[in-house]
């Protein structure tokens, strides 16, 4: 379901009656030819060696999260994000209709692979934060993404709603959504007083796969976790990254 705001230029996607993966597959139905055309334009730009690259860290990516949702030494809450994720993004590429995007370069690459390589990327963000006297606390985010044609990357401006259970009640989730990306990059919150905001890192790049994830899937597992673990512990764990971000994150504590 959605619906365009009469106060501005937003369009809502109110996915609060779907479940968790069901949400991400209308997402991504929701998104699809805007997605195609993205992954058009990103084909065009990119060499075919730095095309494969991108895949094979794309693809590691897959399989690096994979292995982390059923390794038992990580916290419990944690594995389940994990996997959370990983079905998110799966019911993603099918909404999107990523199977059916035809590119000689893309032949060998499953769906996932395909949302996985659209998550490698860096949107163009800076945030503020400013606490104020009576302890509350003010944030603002700019999103700064370049178009070198009109409606090149963003065709609407949405914002995705959606809910989950945390196993003490549910909680609603709404996040600003890049068509290419899943929630949790840019900006979004929680219902239970969590909010986080990602900005942009120039980092470098690595030279073949490493065992390593993206900094978009980072900010999905951050915002499904909202401040049940701390961030940095997250972070740390998910280590290393192909791509870099800096989350800022804020939540009440004890009111």
């Amino acid at each position: 379901m959605s619906y365009k705001s009469h106060s501005n230029d937003f369009i809502f996607l109110d996915y609060c009656k779907l479940e968790l993966v069901e949400a991400h597959f209308q997402l991504g139905k929701d998104v699809r030819s805007q997605v195609h055309k993205i992954l058009a334009h990103r084909l065009d730009e990119t060499s075919e060696e730095s095309l494969h690259l991108l895949l094979a860290q794309a693809h590691d990516c897959g399989k690096t999260l994979a292995r982390r949702a059923k390794d038992a030494s990580l916290p419990l809450p944690l594995r389940s994000a994990i996997g959370e994720y990983l079905d998110c993004a799966k019911a993603w590429a099918e909404g999107a209709g990523l199977d059916e995007f035809q590119h000689t370069w893309l032949e060998e690459s499953s769906p996932l692979d395909r949302a996985l390589l659209l998550q490698h990327d860096e949107s163009g963000c800076q945030t503020g934060l400013y606490r104020q006297e009576d302890g509350s606390a003010i944030l603002w985010h700019t999103e700064e993404d370049v178009e070198d044609t009109p409606g090149e990357h963003f065709d609407a401006l949405r914002v995705m709603r959606f809910q989950v259970d945390d196993g003490q009640g549910v909680v609603e989730l709404q996040a600003f959504i890049y068509p290419d990306l899943l929630p949790g990059s840019a900006f979004a919150w929680r219902s239970d007083g969590y909010a986080q905001a990602v900005d942009t890192l120039h980092t470098r790049t690595f030279a073949e796969p490493m065992g390593g994830i993206l900094a978009n899937c980072a900010c999905w597992i951050a915002l499904r976790l909202g401040a049940a673990m701390e961030l940095g512990e997250i972070l740390s764990v998910l280590q290393p990254f192909y791509t870099g971000y800096a989350i800022n994150a804020m939540h009440r504590n004890e009111g």
